[in-house]
């Protein structure tokens, strides 16, 4: 193995985005939410468990990555207005598209058969297109063009879905933040970040008086009837703000009886963090070209993250629901540690049958997680007998044999990973890639 790396995509990154998303899938589809294991859960309040790990790396790998696509963006674009243009066109679909999610929990059910007859007939047009278009070109060509038909088809079958969404959403009470909209946030502001501050101490000013903002809210806002820098959930000053601009019918229904959201608008400042941590690894992968070097400073640096998130918690608590710097510090810390590893294991050593499945789905990441909300949603909707698809699927496949049980709720998600692993494979084999 040369010292010096080849000019290619790091399978050690995609590898980390197909585990995240993995761990997103499993933790969310457990088969019933009263039978889970206790490091499927996230912790309560103050501390971590292994839930608690996965979304911040899914943030922090994503600024790795902003690192190297972004500066190519930023380099190779002409006018700064088409490097705008692509950042906000990828934040308004994110957010768009996690919008759409949350409504699906209110969705109005008589659209379904709409739904399913619109899919069917897109799918028809798409195949009739595809077989005129694909018939007489090349190989090559027909690659091509089957991802551009895919990605034509995908876009209108999201478009019918939002649009059915505005005609049916009961908007009254849908969730407005969420986990694909913080992503879209945190990418916006972060990207935002390298465009108009190129030099590396503008930046960490900029990311530092955040979290001063940050810091002056949770510390010094009043909250009636609870007083300042109360970090309680229902006293916290983060929770106040999202009550007073979004309302309560508009939180996180696992939060709303204590009046705040997990990714609200206050604990997005830190959130953000997280991403530009990921961002200075990233800095790394482009600037060190050496195998070792770079191993070495990743080591280094996720070392020290992790005990200054450590070591800081006994000022301000290392909190997922409040999403608290000391969080985003640590979990950047666990995260760059997690990266060398993978990087040696995979990149370096060429050790990587076992992370295979997760570089195909991490090829295809946003797109995989979002259809896993969005399958599971419609299976809510679909009437078997007296009880939801997904109810009826739990039971007769996995509770049948397994009874009410922590091991048939884990088995249960555990059959989402693995189908939407193939899924994975599949798009993968097929070279589609789309991209969010």
């Amino acid at each position: 193995m040369p010292d010096t790396p080849k000019k290619q995509r790091l399978a050690s990154l995609d590898a980390i985005r197909g585990l995240t998303i993995a761990g997103m899938i499993l933790v969310n589809n457990p088969g019933d939410w009263s039978h889970v294991f206790r490091p499927l859960l996230h912790a309560e309040w103050n501390g971590w468990t292994p839930t608690d790990w996965i979304f911040p790396f899914f943030l922090f790998i994503m600024g790795v990555a902003m690192a190297l696509s972004l500066r190519v963006r930023i380099e190779t674009l002409e006018h700064k207005a088409a490097v705008w243009l692509k950042i906000f066109k990828r934040t308004v679909l994110l957010f768009g598209l996690g919008l759409v999610l949350s409504a699906f929990r209110v969705y109005d059910v008589s659209l379904v058969k709409f739904l399913g007859i619109f899919l069917v007939l897109a799918l028809l047009v798409a195949g009739l297109f595809a077989y005129l278009r694909l018939r007489f070109d090349t190989a090559e060509e027909r690659g091509a063009e089957a991802r551009r038909i895919f990605n034509a088809t995908l876009f209108w079958v999201l478009l019918a879905v939002l649009l059915a969404g505005f005609y049916s959403f009961n908007f009254s009470n849908v969730r407005i933040p969420g986990v694909l909209q913080r992503i879209a946030l945190c990418y916006l502001v972060v990207s935002a970040m390298m465009v108009l501050l190129p030099r590396p101490r503008d930046q960490w000013i900029a990311m530092g008086a955040l979290i001063l903002v940050y810091l002056v809210i949770m510390y010094g806002l009043y909250v009636p009837g609870h007083g300042r820098a109360v970090w309680t959930p229902e006293g916290h000053a983060s929770g106040y703000i999202d009550r007073l601009v979004f309302g309560l019918k508009h939180l996180w229904s696992g939060t709303r009886d204590a009046g705040y959201d997990p990714e609200g608008i206050v604990t997005t400042l830190p959130a953000v963090l997280s991403v530009f941590l990921g961002l200075q690894f990233g800095k790394v992968l482009v600037r060190v070209q050496d195998h070792k070097e770079r191993l070495f400073q990743w080591l280094a640096l996720g070392s020290f993250l992790t005990v200054l998130g450590l070591t800081l918690d006994f000022l301000i608590p290392i909190n997922k629901q409040l999403w608290t710097p000391t969080y985003s510090i640590f979990m950047a810390g666990l995260g760059g540690l997690l990266l060398a590893g993978c990087y040696w294991l995979i990149d370096m050593q060429g050790t990587d049958k076992w992370a295979r499945p997760f570089v195909m789905m991490g090829m295809n990441p946003l797109i995989i997680f979002w259809f896993s909300g969005f399958l599971v949603r419609n299976m809510f909707l679909v009437k078997v007998g007296d009880t939801n698809l997904r109810h009826w699927l739990y039971v007769n496949g996995f509770t049948s044999w397994l009874g009410d049980t922590n091991l048939a709720s884990l088995a249960f998600a555990l059959s989402n990973v693995i189908f939407w692993l193939l899924v994975g494979w599949f798009m993968y084999r097929r070279r589609w890639f789309v991209k969010i």
